[in-house]
């Protein structure tokens, strides 16, 4: 039982220091080009996949349970994890894009008190939208108190 809770532990470590690296370079990749007023904390936060997590968490913990020969081949592969997603994330065209992939709604209605917004979410924070409308061409940031009602449309409204 503590070899159980040892190794669900770790891997639960290893993927978080992998998250937490994915969601470094998406920060410094994408929220930076738009300027996205968005500190690290409630980003990294607020975005978390738990569907991703637990699974990777737990094949991680059936591999170092299971392997043959643990001892060296765990610490092999959880290196190159880490490494492959400082590495990846921190090239900017990847970073871009898998911010881009994560965080952008497409095809939104945004209403205010004022006006109807058409076109993009491209972040969406605690207190804030960043949005892209289609008809304008023109980057918005809207707060969330402002607005009234959210809703998708289709491509050739």
């Amino acid at each position: 039982m503590i070899k159980l809770i040892q190794a669900l532990l770790t891997s639960l470590f290893v993927i978080m220091i992998i998250d937490f690296f994915i969601f470094l370079g998406m920060q410094f990749h994408y929220l930076d080009f738009y300027k996205v007023p968005e500190f690290f904390n409630p980003f990294f936060w607020d975005n978390q996949s738990y569907y991703i997590l637990l699974p990777s968490t737990v094949i991680l913990t059936v591999m170092i349970l299971f392997l043959k020969k643990p001892k060296i081949l765990m610490p092999i592969v959880m290196s190159i994890l880490v490494l492959i997603s400082i590495a990846s994330t921190f090239i900017s065209s990847f970073g871009f894009w898998l911010g881009k992939t994560i965080l952008v709604q497409d095809n939104i209605v945004l209403e205010d008190s004022r006006y109807t917004y058409r076109g993009n979410i491209y972040f969406e924070g605690r207190s804030t939208v960043l949005f892209y409308d289609k008809e304008t061409k023109k980057l918005f940031e809207l707060e969330k108190t402002d607005i009234i009602k959210k809703e998708n449309f289709e491509k050739n409204y």
